[in-house]
C-alpha cells in the first residue's frame, strides 16, 4: 500500500473498488450439445460455496434434483447404468426445483440435445466479492479517489462508487 503526501494531508493508496463476480461452472461433457454452465445466482465469494453433482446411480432411474444446504446433486436418467439424460432435460429438471433455481442460473451451451456425463461434485469458482463501504467512504487510488454514493455490499456492482480525478491546481 502506497503512501503519498498532498499539503500535509497523507493519503494512503487503497486501490479501486472492485465489483462482485459470480461463481460459475461449465461441465463438459462429450458432445458439446451436453455442455452445461452454471452461474450462481448471488454476486461474491458465497457462490463458491456451491457444488454440482451429476450421478449415475447405476442402475435403472428417473432424473432427479435434490439440494442440501448448497450441493445441487442431480441423479441423472439411466437406462440398465446407461446415462439417458440429456443436457436441456437436466436443466429443466434444475430450473423446476426451487431450491436448486435459487442457487443457480443454468445455461446451454447448444440446444442441449447431448447426453450428459456423469460428474463427482464440483464447486462453483471465481466469485470475487465486491468492495463493501458506507455511504460516503471515500478510497484513494494513485490518481483517482472513489466516492460510495451509497451503501455497498458485498454483491453490488461499481453502481454505487463514483469516480473522482484528483489533479495538481
Amino acid at each position: 500500500m502506497a503512501v503519498h503526501r498532498f499539503r500535509g494531508i497523507k493519503l494512503t493508496d487503497q486501490g479501486i473498488p472492485v465489483a462482485a463476480v459470480a461463481a460459475g461452472r461449465t461441465l463438459n461433457s462429450a458432445p458439446a450439445d451436453a455442455d452445461l454452465i452454471l452461474t450462481a445466482k448471488t454476486k461474491g465469494v458465497l457462490g463458491n460455496t456451491i457444488t454440482i453433482a451429476l450421478v449415475n446411480s447405476g442402475v435403472t432411474a428417473t432424473l432427479l434434483v435434490s439440494v442440501v444446504d448448497t450441493a445441487i446433486t442431480v441423479r441423472l436418467a439411466t437406462t440398465d447404468a446407461v446415462i439417458t439424460s440429456i443436457a436441456s432435460a437436466v436443466k429443466a429438471a434444475i430450473d423446476a426445483l426451487p431450491a436448486a433455481a435459487a442457487l443457480v442460473a443454468v445455461a446451454l451451451e447448444a440446444v442441449g440435445a447431448g447426453l450428459v456425463e456423469a460428474f463427482a461434485a464440483q464447486p462453483l469458482v471465481g466469485g470475487i466479492d465486491a468492495t463493501a463501504a458506507a455511504k460516503g467512504t471515500l478510497r484513494f487510488g494513485v490518481a483517482n479517489a472513489y466516492l460510495a454514493v451509497a451503501d455497498v455490499t458485498i454483491t453490488d456492482d461499481l453502481t454505487n462508487w463514483k469516480k473522482l480525478t484528483l489533479g495538481v491546481v
